[in-house]
C-alpha cells in the first residue's frame, strides 16, 4: 500500500506581491530562442496520448516528467513548461510538498544543499534568456525554499521596458525544480488555472500567469506524476518514438531466475505500471529476468535486470500486417534512413511515411514510422497497420558521402512472422572511382548496380497488395 503525497504548486499573480513595480503597458515582444537539446525534448506530435494539440486554441502548462519512477536517494527533476503563450510578462511559482517524501536541493548552496531553509532549489528556464540577458534589462526573482514545512516560492517577473515573452506551440521550459527522494511515496502534479478546484483538493498545481497590462493569461493543462519506490518496477510503452509515451496496460510482466524458474508475474495498470514487491526478490541473488508480453504486440522476452530495486522500463512493437526492420552501418557517421511511398486510395493521395512524416496508425495512410536512430548505426522500423491496393515503394536514403561500407538490411515481418531479408552495400569498384551497390535477396547476391552521381535513394523492395488483400514482395 502506497501513500499518496500531494505536491502544491501555486503559481500567484507576480503582480500583487511587488505592489510597487510598474509595468510597462505597451512593449515590443521576443520569442524565446530553444536550444537544440530543449528543441528535441519538446518537440510534440499534433495530437498524442495526453492531449496535446500543436495547434491548441489555448496556452498550455504541464509539467514534465508525465510518469517517471525514482528510487530513494535519488536526486531527480521536473520541468514547468509553457506553450502558446503570447505576451508573457511574469509569472511566480509556489510549490508545496511532503519533506518525508522529497526534499527540495539547492543548486547554489554546495555546502548544505538540503538546508532547512535555502535559495536556489529552482533553475530559471527561458526567462533567463532573451532580454534578460542585456544589462538594461531588469527582473524581480524570488527563489527560496523550505524543507521543513515543504514549500518552495520561485518568481520572475519583468520591469520597466522590458519586451515580454512569446512561448512558441511547441513549449518551452519555464522553471526546472530539483529534489531528492527520501522515502516511498507518488508524488502527483495536477495542473489547474482554477482557484476553486485548486480550493476545493481537485488540483495540487495552480498556476497563473500574466501580460504586461497585468492581465490573466488562461491555458490548457495537464497531469503528472513522480513515483518514489524501492521495489523492482517500471513501465511499459509501446515502442517508438513518441511523445510523450504511449503506455501500455494488461501486458504481463513476467519476473524470472536466470534458469527460467518463475518467479512472479503481474500486469501493468492503465499507466503502464508494474511493480514486482522487494519481498520477492532474494538477497543472494543478482540477476534476473524479465518477460513482457501482450496480444496484439511482439513479445520481448529475457531483458536481463543487473541488480536488486531498480527501475527498468520497456517497450514492446506493435504487430502490423507489415514490420519492417531496418539496420544499417555507416562508416562515415552519415545518416541512413528508411522510407515508404504508401500508394494512393480513390480518397487520399500517396505519402511517403518517414523521419519527416511519421504517418498515422489509424487512418491513411495506416503506416507509421516508428522511431529514427542517426550516428554510425542505428535501427529504425516502420508498420503498415492495415494495407491499401497498390504498390508499396521501401527505399534508404543516404543523406551524402557515400563510402565503401555502408550498408543496411531490412527484416520483413508479415503478421508478426519473419518473411524475409534484403541487404544492401555500397563496394568500390576495380580500378574505378565509382561506386557500386550489391543487392542480396537473403545471402544470395541478387544484383549489382553502379551508382549514379547525386543518388541518395536506394529501392530496397516493394510489396504488392491486390483489391483482395493478396500480397507480393518483390525485389
Amino acid at each position: 500500500m502506497k501513500k499518496t503525497v500531494a505536491l502544491v504548486v501555486i503559481l500567484a499573480m507576480v503582480m500583487s506581491m511587488f505592489p510597487g513595480v510598474t509595468v510597462a503597458a505597451e512593449s515590443q515582444s521576443f520569442t524565446v530562442e530553444k536550444t537544440q537539446h530543449e528543441a528535441i525534448k519538446t518537440i510534440r506530435p499534433e495530437t498524442n496520448s495526453k492531449g496535446f494539440s500543436s495547434q491548441a486554441i489555448l496556452p498550455e502548462v504541464w509539467i514534465e516528467p508525465y510518469d517517471e519512477l525514482v528510487r530513494t536517494g535519488d536526486y531527480f527533476s521536473v520541468d514547468v513548461l509553457f506553450a502558446g503563450i503570447d505576451n508573457l510578462y511574469g509569472a511566480d511559482l509556489q510549490l508545496k510538498f511532503d519533506p518525508a517524501v522529497v526534499k527540495a536541493v539547492s543548486q547554489t548552496n554546495i555546502d548544505d544543499p538540503m538546508a532547512d531553509n535555502g535559495t536556489g532549489a529552482v533553475t530559471r528556464g527561458f526567462f533567463a534568456n532573451g532580454s534578460l540577458s542585456d544589462a538594461d534589462h531588469i527582473s524581480l526573482e524570488t527563489n527560496t525554499f523550505n524543507n521543513i514545512d515543504g514549500e518552495i516560492i520561485f518568481s520572475d517577473l519583468f520591469t520597466g521596458n522590458d519586451m515580454p515573452v512569446n512561448v512558441p506551440q511547441t513549449g518551452e521550459v519555464y522553471a526546472t525544480i530539483h529534489f531528492q527522494a527520501i522515502s516511498d511515496g507518488i508524488v502527483n502534479f495536477a495542473v489547474t488555472g482554477s482557484e476553486t478546484e485548486y480550493n476545493s483538493g481537485n488540483g495540487t498545481v495552480l498556476i497563473k500567469l500574466a501580460d504586461p497590462d497585468a492581465n490573466s493569461i488562461n491555458f490548457n493543462s495537464y497531469s503528472s506524476e513522480v513515483i518514489v519506490t524501492d521495489d523492482l518496477a517500471g513501465y511499459v510503452v509501446e515502442a517508438g518514438d513518441n511523445y510523450p509515451d504511449i503506455p501500455i496496460s494488461g501486458a504481463t510482466v513476467t519476473l524470472k531466475y536466470l534458469d527460467g524458474t518463475v518467479i512472479g508475474s503481474t500486469t501493468t495498470d492503465e499507466k503502464g505500471l508494474y511493480y514486482f514487491p522487494s519481498e520477492l526478490l532474494f538477497i543472494n541473488e543478482s540477476s534476473y529476468l524479465i518477460d513482457i508480453e501482450k496480444v496484439g504486440y511482439f513479445i520481448n522476452e529475457d531483458n536481463l535486470v543487473d541488480s536488486l530495486y531498480q527501475v527498468y522500463n520497456f517497450s514492446l512493437t506493435p504487430i502490423g500486417k507489415f514490420n519492417i526492420e531496418l539496420f544499417w552501418h555507416s562508416p562515415n557517421g552519415r545518416d541512413v534512413d528508411a522510407s515508404v511511398l504508401v500508394p494512393a486510395t480513390s480518397s487520399d493521395q500517396s505519402q511517403v511515411v518517414a523521419w519527416y512524416n511519421r504517418g498515422d496508425k489509424t487512418g491513411y495512410p495506416y503506416t507509421s514510422y516508428l522511431n529514427d536512430d542517426w550516428g554510425y548505426e542505428g535501427f529504425e522500423e516502420i508498420v503498415i497497420f492495415e494495407d491499401v491496393p497498390g504498390i508499396y515503394k521501401f527505399a534508404a536514403y543516404l543523406s551524402d558521402e557515400l563510402m565503401p561500407g555502408t550498408q543496411f538490411e531490412a527484416n520483413i515481418y508479415e503478421n508478426g512472422d519473419f518473411t524475409r531479408t534484403f541487404r544492401m552495400e555500397v563496394i568500390s569498384q576495380e580500378g574505378s572511382t565509382e561506386l557500386a551497390v550489391n543487392f542480396y535477396d537473403g545471402t544470395e547476391l541478387i544484383n549489382t548496380i553502379l551508382l549514379p552521381d547525386g543518388a541518395d535513394y536506394w529501392h530496397a523492395f516493394s510489396i504488392e497488395v491486390d483489391d483482395l488483400g493478396n500480397t507480393v514482395i518483390n525485389p
